[in-house]
């Protein structure tokens, strides 16, 4: 059982996160700080590409944040049309 909870942690789908502030900010401050990286975790969260939908957080500092507000319906469609997700 613990083999396949690895394999799935190692190719993780995904090459981008959507955040609320409130998850963010919840998630940022342990992640970020993260030293073991049990099967890949840190590295996955902390290396993705994170977006942060917040009328609010005018600062994101978790590695690579970057934060949607004003029309975020409009911004999440145009990051849906990306290939991938790119800083």
């Amino acid at each position: 059982m613990s083999g396949e909870s690895t394999s799935k942690t190692k190719s993780w789908p995904c090459d981008a996160l959507l955040l609320g502030r409130v998850t963010h900010e919840m998630l940022a401050p342990y992640w970020s700080s993260l030293k073991q990286n049990e099967m890949g975790i840190a590295d996955k969260m902390n290396g993705a590409s994170k977006y942060v939908a917040s009328s609010t957080l005018k600062n994101a500092e978790w590695n690579n944040s970057a934060i949607l507000s004003g029309n975020i319906a409009g911004q999440i469609t145009k990051l849906k049309c990306r290939p991938f997700a790119t800083f």
